[in-house]
């Protein structure tokens, strides 16, 4: 069985990222990528398992985000507010009618 490859060109336009970006990856190590002579190859099944755990990691550190965000402190001004009590009606309050002359 032969092993499918991908150039970093071809991985850049997936991952709609620079090559240059996917070259310092490959360089790095931060993506599974092997060079051939002067070219770098990415086989097929390790990017597609990359991409998955980087998926995965990602939503991880969003649900993280979101549960610190749910746990935050009231602000002082949140902590102090107070309702605010009905203004007495201009009227002195009298519900009965008008006045009487």
């Amino acid at each position: 069985m032969t092993e499918e490859f991908l150039t970093l060109e071809e991985a850049a336009r997936i991952l709609r990222v620079a090559l240059r970006t996917l070259r310092v990856w490959a360089q790095t190590g931060r993506i599974p990528a092997l060079k051939a002579g002067r070219q770098w190859r990415i086989p097929r099944e390790k990017f597609e398992q990359w991409v998955n755990e980087q998926i995965e990691r990602a939503a991880q550190q969003g649900a993280q985000r979101t549960e610190k965000r749910k746990r935050k402190p009231a602000t002082r001004a949140e902590a102090k507010k107070v309702p605010k009590a009905k203004k007495p009606p201009k009227d002195g309050g009298n519900d009965v009618g008008s006045k009487a002359d």
